[in-house]
């Protein structure tokens, strides 16, 4: 959870003009420092890569945010599998981890510029196929080893190829409404404050995949009576621990944004 608010905190900062007191300064600059010892090795393994290809690669400082605010999402389904199912929670963690670097380091070779929308726009699409990949591969694992457990979930289904084309149809129809979203967001005009529009975008995205899984936890559990509540469905336990960083991070802005009450 920490990570993820300070990650959270530290792309609002570069994205919107926001000045906060020196409590918070420090608390970030330490954040990025750490979060910067864990994934140098990572960082170091690309530029080996890039220099065996005699490719001229540049991570950007956005690089680490963006591989922790991608897997917001991605430790919630993992937490969730892990407790249902052991081998699936590991296979998704590692699967995530892979993901999530590969978005990461894509979206870091980027030298964002605000006024360059078709380099943001390109940005903003990496970690949605990124989430395309995800859910497909996890189709392909849930329909080869739980496919019983498929089964049982969805009584319509009566093939691995049903079992899978489930969570690819999913994945494919959260795809074409984040790439909707990201079109349309082509043609409003950013405020100047806004100083990364590909940034902005990715953070609305968030945003929108954590009411899409509260909207999906209502359809589980009709779907799904074995859950017996709403807030049992693994969807709406996703939606609502996104949601939550996402409201405790900007609790801290809004405290940090402030030297205190007027005197």
């Amino acid at each position: 959870m920490l990570p993820s608010i300070a990650s959270l905190m530290a792309l609002l900062t570069s994205i919107f003009e926001i000045g906060l007191v020196p409590t918070l300064q420090k608390a970030l600059i330490w954040y990025d420092w750490l979060v910067g010892q864990f994934l140098n090795p990572f960082g170091t393994l690309v530029d080996y890569f890039a220099s065996l290809l005699n490719w001229n690669i540049s991570l950007q400082p956005h690089w680490k945010h963006v591989f922790v605010l991608f897997n917001i999402y991605m430790l919630r389904s993992v937490q969730n599998s892990y407790r249902q199912h052991r081998p699936s929670g590991i296979f998704k963690g590692l699967l995530g981890l892979i993901i999530g670097l590969f978005v990461g380091v894509t979206t870091g070779m980027l030298d964002l510029q605000r006024d360059n929308l078709e380099l943001n726009f390109v940005f903003a699409l990496i970690p949605v196929f990124g989430l395309f990949a995800y859910g497909s591969l996890n189709g392909i694992w849930q329909a080869i080893v739980r496919y019983d457990v498929e089964r049982s979930r969805r009584s319509h289904i009566t093939s691995h190829f049903q079992a899978f084309s489930g969570h690819l149809v999913a994945a494919a129809r959260r795809t074409l409404f984040a790439i909707i979203v990201i079109v349309a967001a082509l043609f409003i005009p950013f405020p100047p404050f806004v100083t990364s529009p590909g940034l902005t975008m990715v953070l609305v995205l968030v945003i929108l995949h954590a009411l899409y899984n509260l909207w999906d936890g209502v359809d589980q559990v009709k779907r799904e009576p074995q859950h017996v509540s709403y807030l049992n469905t693994p969807s709406a336990m996703i939606g609502i621990d996104m949601l939550r960083y996402l409201i405790y991070c900007a609790i801290l802005l809004a405290l940090g944004a402030f030297g205190g009450p007027p005197t």
